[in-house]
């Protein structure tokens, strides 16, 4: 609210997380009985924009897409396709990603036989939620595969599922971005530290 800041005249959206899927989902019908639909929710907030709000019509405008924790880890996955779709209208996408950089290497694909993160575990959550993964990064991560797995799903192989899993990582995604992002970490945690080496050395 501060005349002093960049931000005093831009006009504000608040989005209250309510998906439970770090804005990653795109299943609205699970077993689980719970809509995960944190990405359609993005893209229908910033079509909303477009068509009722004036977003990427008249004088050139820019957005800031900001959020922290699990909206740090949204603005990471969503950034690029909101800089996709508001780039022709003439809208100029930056983005803050604040206690959302978790590594890739926290979040691999596992053993069965490990408890705490299991293949078993993560398939269950992509059959209820459908995460999103970033175009480029999934792409990248495909190519690397042999020829005869990339024509599998996160259903039916591991690796295509641990691709999935990494490339909601800002470390993953990062060679991929089209956005400006600046990052900002708590280190809240012992998971959420290991983002440290990566920041320092980007």
């Amino acid at each position: 609210s501060s005349p002093a800041s960049p931000f005093f005249n831009y006009t504000k959206v608040y989005v209250p997380y309510c998906s439970g899927d770090l804005w990653r989902g795109t299943n609205g019908d699970n077993a689980w009985g719970l809509p995960m639909m944190g990405h359609r929710i993005v893209q229908a907030i910033v079509e909303r924009l477009i068509s009722d709000y004036g977003l990427g019509s008249g004088a050139p405008q820019r957005l800031v897409l900001t959020g922290g924790s699990a909206g740090g880890i949204g603005t990471l996955n969503n950034a690029d396709w909101i800089h996709g779709r508001l780039t022709s209208l003439g809208v100029q996408v930056k983005a803050v990603a604040d206690s959302g950089w978790f590594p890739s290497w926290g979040s691999e694909v596992k053993p069965s036989n490990d408890d705490s993160v299991t293949v078993d575990s993560y398939r269950t959550l992509m059959a209820n939620a459908h995460f999103y993964a970033h175009p480029g990064c999934y792409a990248a991560a495909l190519a690397n595969l042999p020829e005869a797995e990339r024509n599998q799903t996160w259903e039916t192989s591991d690796a295509v599922l641990g691709i999935n899993v990494r490339c909601g990582s800002g470390d993953a995604m990062m060679p991929h971005y089209n956005t400006s992002i600046f990052v900002r970490n708590n280190r809240f945690d012992n998971h959420h530290g290991f983002a440290g080496p990566i920041i320092d050395n980007a």
